[in-house]
């Protein structure tokens, strides 16, 4: 069952690579996969509910599915775009998960979706190297702390619009609006939790405040807060 657009596809031995673009605001019924897959999250928000829990996922996240695990997903107020990764029957995902979680093998899944968007051939996605990879982490590890385009310009060596510019081709967004995905994203999963007051948890998250944060919010998944707090559930 496939739920969205495929742009694109490869082989990586036996796992099938497809890159798969999801509509905004697009949410699917619940369903499982006769085979596992993971995808790697390239733009947008992929939002995945599962008995286990809610997954808000950015670009640069991963989620893994067994065989058969129920779940069911939506898509940020501007869509998404991920790479699934489709093991062959009787995949280990586990053992394959592996080896996809660094820093680098982010920045390989990074130059293949675009040759993959690009419909260019595979070998030539391995010699692009780029510093986005690492320029992702530290967005993601620090998104709720007041960062500056210039000094992260100056971290990683670029001119400030030349670091953008690189940022929105592999994200399809600007550094800014990537840390205010992450911050909503993180909102959605603490709301969701029933612990801290909504303006308690928008000053956790670096916004200014409480309407800041709806806002924005808003523009991430197409409702308040508040409302996605009684929705967001199995």
């Amino acid at each position: 069952m496939v739920h969205g657009t495929e742009l694109g596809d490869t082989r990586l031995g036996a796992t099938r690579v497809a890159l798969v673009q999801h509509g905004a605001g697009q949410e699917t019924p619940r369903h499982g996969h006769d085979r596992a897959c993971m995808h790697v999250v390239l733009r947008g928000l992929y939002v995945e509910h599962s008995p286990t829990g809610t997954v808000v996922a950015c670009p640069g996240d991963v989620i893994f599915k067994q065989p058969e695990a129920l779940h069911w997903n939506h898509f940020g107020s501007t869509g998404a775009e991920s790479l699934r990764f489709q093991l062959p029957e009787g995949g280990d995902l586990d053992a394959f998960q592996l080896g996809l979680t660094s820093s680098a093998s982010l920045e390989w899944a990074l130059r293949l979706g675009r040759t993959l968007r690009a419909r260019r051939s595979l070998s030539r996605a391995s010699a692009d190297p780029s510093p986005q990879a690492r320029l992702l982490a530290r967005l993601r590890r620090d998104f709720r702390r007041r960062l500056s385009i210039g000094e992260l310009a100056g971290e990683f060596g670029l001119h400030r619009s030349h670091l953008t510019r690189q940022f929105a081709r592999d994200f399809g967004c600007s550094p800014q609006a990537f840390v205010a995905l992450c911050r909503a994203a993180w909102v959605a999963e603490e709301v969701a939790t029933d612990g801290m007051r909504l303006a308690e948890i928008a000053i956790a998250a670096g916004f200014a405040d409480e309407s800041h944060c709806i806002r924005t919010f808003k523009r991430a998944f197409g409702t308040t807060p508040r409302r996605w707090s009684r929705t967001a559930r199995w």
